[in-house]
């Protein structure tokens, strides 16, 4: 995760993230949720699929 991602997640997600693992649990709903909200903020994501990664 980037330095901007990691603030970012601290301020506005601190309580569905996993800093020891770097993990979030979320349901289908919130992970919608969470996508949008990082696109609004022009962070990106990383889909670690069972065949490959993929950039969101």
């Amino acid at each position: 995760m980037t330095q901007r991602g990691y603030y970012w997640v601290s301020a506005n997600h601190a309580d569905r993230y996993d800093g020891e693992t770097q993990t979030f649990v979320l349901s289908l709903i919130e992970t919608n949720n969470f996508l949008q909200q990082v696109r609004k903020v022009g962070l990106r994501t990383r889909y670690h699929g069972p065949t490959d990664i993929d950039l969101l």
